[in-house]
Order: structure tokens, then sequence, then C-alpha cells
């Protein structure tokens, strides 16, 4: 038998192939709903983005946060605990998968006509066969990364999103049928598990007889039932709005909805890479209770993020109706008013809640202001959807995130002994947003200048964020300034050639 071993490789190379594979799988799930939108109606978009919702609700629940567990046992087991892992994971996932297959298909049409998405009968068999090889197939999102498999984590995220758009395109074009979109989505998740399988079997001896080891078992559920709530709680809170719009409009009215919560592309993985190269030092600082430490990268974080930020939500403000039509066309335009909406969230995301409490170990404390949060927001939530619609969905997104991320930001306040003017580096806050108002008149310059939609939004955006760079640079707020500092280099060295 096979087990992978443990790399000498630095962390660093293994969070840059992490995050290469990451962007590399955005960009093209990011031109999934693009293709999509072209090729079915609004209404069958609707429906594809229902069936979505619901899959991407149970998947993570029905993962029962095993995937976390390995994240704490593979790394201190031996070759043979880490296998009995990796198998047993395999196994309860596939367990819980099949009845959940066959609980969909029981109960499915039934809770389809309760929910209001009537367009969903007749696709309980095709949810529940897609949910089952979805959540046995994350536990791909676990092992690359512990067996430190670079290549794979390079390939395969975007190898993965890659195979799901053939599917899905390439079975619509067999017959322009809509369901067979579904089916195309059925058939990607069944490649997956075949992978996975053999993966798995390969490198870990997989059996289905006697695979599960009781000590082992116990001692990761032990770990995993405490993840589960965090992921339930998490899950309901980023996904209440969408079904209380889906119960309550058409699906031509929540294709738009899903449409406005595009956000600025890659910077959620620009947020993920800054706070997983620091969270781990500052968690060092508050083992040693240096509170001075921790207060130091929080606000390096902050410096980082806000200077990316601020910028990139002015610009997609700006340019947000050439942007979605652009993407989507022009039937989706009634989604610009929602989308400047929702991306006005990135102002609370960038604080990078929750980093000081996760690095004192405060996950509970976590936990009980997302609750709080949502024992608010899902009453208010039904409230202001049913009376304002989309706006109210909106709105109802953005209090959740504002309500979680203030009882969050006051907890770590009082954690580091800070007051609220000192909580957060203003200061820096103000010049972003001084650098980043400056060269606006050039994006309005570019939309004058350029009658093309590709060509205003490729030249506004280079011209834009190139001068916001120089700027923040000369101010000493570009969050990379070593890039500045290396151009200096060449420059100089081109020169002295010239001399």
């Amino acid at each position: 038998m096979y087990i992978p071993k443990k790399s000498n490789k630095s962390l660093k190379i293994q969070a840059i192939s992490i995050f290469v594979g990451q962007v590399l799988s955005f960009v093209i799930q990011f031109l999934t709903p693009v293709i999509l939108v072209r090729i079915l109606s609004k209404n069958d978009y609707g429906v594809f983005q229902q069936f979505n919702l619901l899959a991407l609700t149970f998947i993570p629940i029905l993962g029962l946060g095993l995937n976390s567990s390995l994240f704490y046992y593979y790394p201190i087991s031996n070759d043979k605990d880490k296998s009995a892992f990796v198998t047993q994971t395999f196994l309860i996932l596939f367990f819980v998968g099949l009845i959940f297959l066959g609980l969909i298909i029981w109960i499915g049409d039934d809770f389809f006509n309760y929910s209001n998405m009537h367009n969903l009968r007749g696709l309980s068999l095709y949810l529940g066969v897609f949910v089952l090889c979805m959540v046995i197939t994350s536990l791909s999102d676990s092992i690359f990364i512990l067996e430190n498999n670079l290549k794979l984590n390079v390939l395969y995220p975007p190898l993965d999103k890659l195979v799901r758009v053939v599917c899905i395109v390439g079975f619509w074009l067999y017959y322009n049928d809509f369901l067979l979109c579904i089916i195309g989505l059925v058939a990607y998740s069944i490649i997956r598990l075949i992978f996975i399988t053999f993966y798995v079997n390969k490198n870990y001896n997989l059996k289905f007889k006697c695979s599960i080891r009781k000590e082992t078992l116990k001692s990761q559920l032990s770990y995993s039932f405490p993840v589960l709530s965090f992921v339930i709680l998490s899950t309901v809170m980023t996904r209440f709005d969408k079904y209380l719009i889906s119960f309550n409009v058409s699906p031509e009215e929540y294709a738009v909805y899903v449409i406005a919560f595009l956000s600025v592309p890659l910077l959620n993985q620009f947020y993920s890479s800054v706070q997983s190269s620091i969270v781990p030092e500052m968690a060092k600082y508050a083992y040693s209770e240096n509170i001075t430490g921790v207060k130091s990268l929080w606000h390096n974080a902050f410096n980082k993020t806000v200077s990316v930020t601020v910028p990139a939500l002015i610009y997609f403000i700006l340019v947000a109706e050439e942007l979605i039509t652009f993407l989507y066309s022009d039937s989706y335009i009634s989604s610009v008013s929602y989308y400047r909406f929702c991306i006005l969230g990135l102002l609370l995301v960038m604080t990078n809640h929750g980093m000081v409490l996760r690095s004192f170990k405060k996950t509970k404390e976590i936990f009980l202001c997302n609750l709080a949060s949502a024992s608010i927001c899902i009453p208010l939530g039904y409230v202001l959807i049913n009376s304002y619609k989309l706006y109210g969905g909106v709105a109802i997104s953005l209090i959740s995130l504002a309500l979680s991320t203030s009882f969050v930001l006051n907890l770590e306040r009082k954690q580091l002994r800070l007051s609220f003017r000192k909580m957060l580096p203003w200061i820096t806050f103000f010049k972003v947003i001084a650098c980043s108002a400056l060269p606006i008149p050039l994006i309005y310059l570019c939309k004058y200048v350029f009658t093309s939609k590709l060509v205003f939004l490729l030249s506004s955006s280079l011209t834009y964020f190139v001068i916001v760079s120089i700027i923040e640079y000369k101010v000493n707020v570009f969050p990379v300034p070593e890039i500045f500092t290396k151009l200096n280099v060449i420059f100089i060295k081109k020169d002295k050639r010239y001399l």
C-alpha cells in the first residue's frame, strides 16, 4: 500500500500552489454563468440556480465537518492511521449521501411544491445523485493539501471546473434542452466520484469491509460535530435570503437576484491568501499573550485588504452597468442596481473580522455572534423580502453581514484592549479613499472615448488601477511595495546598459 509521504516543501510554496489552483479554478468557474445566460432562457437559468442553491446547501451540511477533522488528525497520525481516517471518511460520506438520496427521492417533489419551487419537480433523482457524488468527493478539498501534492493543488481545481463546464454545455449542445444541462451537471459529479474513488483506493487501500475503526471514528466524530454546528449556521446565514427570495419570486427574478451577487472577481481569493499567511503568525503571538504583536499583524492585514478593496469597490460601482451587460447580456441590466448595493458589503469583509478571535482560539464567541445575528435577521428578512422582494433580499444580506461583523469586531476590540478610534488604522483607510478618488475622471474619459464595452472595461481598468497603485505607493499604502522596488532595479539596470 502506498501512503503519500510528507513533503519537505516550504509552506510558502504550498500556499502559492493552492492560490494558483484557486485562481485558475475561479477564472473557469467565472465563465460558467457567462456561458449559461447566453444558452438558457432567464426562466431556465433561474431554475438551474435554484437547483444549485439546494445542492450547495446540502453538500456542506452532509459533509458533517469530517474534512476539517482530517486537517487535525492527518498530520499527527502514522501511515496506518492516516489511511484509516481517509477511508472511513470516504465511507461515512458515502452512507450519508445514500440516505439523502433515498430521502430526496421520497419527499423531493412534495418539498418543491411546498416551497414554491414547482419547476424543480421531477428533478429529485438528479439532485440526489449530484449531492451524493459531491458529498463524497468533497474529500478532495482536504487530502491533496494534506499530502502537499503540489501538482494536484495546482491542476485539480481548474480541471475540475473545466470538466463541469464541458459537461453542462456539451450535453446542452446535444439537444438544446434545459434538462440536459442538469444531466450534464450530474455526469460531471459522477466523473469526480470515479476519480476520487480510484485515487483513495490506490493511495489508501479503500475497502468497503472493516474500513471503519471504532477508536478513530469516535475521535474523528468528536472533533467534527462542533465544526458541523459552525457549518450549519454559516450555511443558513449565507443562503437564507436566497431561499426566501426563491419562495417569493419567479425563476426569472431569482436569476436577476443571483447575478447581483457577482461581487468583485478574485477579491475573495486575495482575502483568503492574506488571512492564511497572517493567522498562523498571529496565533503564535496570541499563545504567548503578546497583544501588541497580534494587533500589529491585524492592522497589517487591514492595510493590505483596504488598499485593494476600496479602489476595486469604487471602480466596479462606476462600471457596474457595462460589466453586467457585457458579461450577462442586456437582459440582466436590472441586476445592476442590486449589484451596486451588494458589493458595499466588501467594506465590512475587508476588516478581516474574526482573525483575532480565531488566533486566541475563541471560535465559540464567533459562533455566538453569528447566532445572534441570525436570530435577528431571519425573522427580519422574512418581513423585508415579503414587502420589498429583491431589494429586501439585498438589504437583509447586508444587515446580516453588518451585525455579525460589528459583534465580532467589538469582541476583538475588547480582546486587544483598544478604543474604537485605535481599533483599526483609520488613517490608512482615508488615505486609500483619497488615492482611489483621484483617478475617477479617467474612467469617465474612457467611457466617452471608447464605445465598445470590452475596450472600455479593459482600458479603464488598466488606467485606473495602474494610477491608483502608483499613488498608493507614493503615500506608502500600496500592499506589495516590493513590486515597485523590483521595477526600479530593472529600469536602473537597463539605463546602465545604455550609458
